[in-house]
């Protein structure tokens, strides 16, 4: 399996694109450092005004759950409104 590259601007921007099944997410994997909704937010908020970050890492997982932050359209600001915990639909 070969990793793929792609700039982080790009990489949000596919995970907000709803025809794509997207919206923002990020799982509760650092253990014991679960983050809150609002550390998120700005992480998000950081990307998308293209503040340097340090290493975000990105994988598709056999999960039925995907976590989500709702969020508007606007690429200047994310506005999140709450975060959802739904079942991956499947044909």
């Amino acid at each position: 399996m070969k990793n793929q590259r792609e700039t982080i601007r790009r990489m949000v921007g596919y995970l907000n694109n709803e025809e794509k099944d997207g919206g923002f997410w990020l799982p509760n994997i650092q253990r014991p450092f679960v983050w809150k909704e609002e550390q998120t937010e700005r992480l998000f908020d950081s990307i998308l005004r293209e503040y340097p970050i340090s290493t975000l890492l990105a994988w598709k997982t056999k999960s039925r759950y995907k976590t989500y932050v709702n969020s508007s359209k606007t690429l200047r600001k994310t506005e999140a409104i709450g975060v959802l915990r739904i079942r991956e639909y499947k044909n």
